[in-house]
């Protein structure tokens, strides 16, 4: 999991390293514990998590 205030730059240092984005979500409401990120990430079998 990488937390970032720049999801773009983020994004574009780890598309160079191969990473391929295969999902994105964006919430507006109340605070989301990170721990349920690295659940989903683990269930769709993702290997890296860029929160803001």
């Amino acid at each position: 999991m990488i937390e970032t205030n720049d999801l773009n730059r983020e994004y574009e240092i780890h598309s160079a390293k191969y990473y391929v984005s295969v999902g994105l979500s964006s919430f507006n409401g109340e605070y989301e514990d990170k721990q349920n990120a690295i659940k989903q990430a683990k269930r769709i079998g993702a290997t890296l998590v860029l929160i803001k």
